[in-house]
């Protein structure tokens, strides 16, 4: 499984050995170079994590969420993981009929954009349980789908360590 990350701890860790610490770390990264990061006005209502009930501005970073990209129908969707299982923003955004991010990049991009308040409102909604999807039944996607670079370090040849002064693997 791969998860973004748990937007609450973007950002507070240095470098890690392990894949989830270095995913975290880059997602933060990314989010903070992506070109074109465009701020929009306004707020939304907050519901989801930690600070319910407050105002998110648009441009921020949604909050105490973890993302995650799946494919469903042959693409990739933004799904927000909840204690009633994956909620698909996409399918929530048009059965709410509200306009917010449905993909990771759009998240990266442009922040909450009411995302927050559409997580907290199928979470409450009687009318939500076909938007929830078991975890153990999607098919998990990249963590960005369509990142602007890739950068790639690689040791695993004696050559590229020696290069780099760095141990050579065993």
């Amino acid at each position: 499984m791969f998860y973004l990350a748990e937007t609450a701890d973007l950002g507070r860790e240095p470098m890690g050995s392990t894949r989830r610490k270095l995913l975290k770390i880059a997602g933060t990264e990314i989010a903070a170079g992506v070109e074109g990061n465009v701020l929009y006005g306004g707020a939304a209502e907050a519901g989801a994590g930690p600070v319910a009930g407050a105002k998110v501005p648009q441009g921020e970073m949604p909050k105490g969420m973890t993302f995650l990209t799946f494919r469903k129908k042959g693409e990739y969707s933004l799904g927000v993981k909840t204690d009633k299982g994956i909620l698909d923003v996409r399918a929530a955004s048009m059965r709410f009929r509200k306009k917010v991010p449905t993909t990771i990049d759009d998240v990266i991009r442009g922040g909450d954009r009411g995302l927050t308040a559409l997580v907290r409102t199928a979470l409450d909604s009687d009318k939500a349980k076909r938007l929830f999807l078991d975890e153990s039944r999607i098919e998990f996607g990249p963590c960005v789908t369509n990142p602007e670079k890739i950068l790639v370090l690689g040791f695993n040849y004696r050559k590229h360590a020696i290069e780099t002064n760095t141990p050579i693997p065993t």
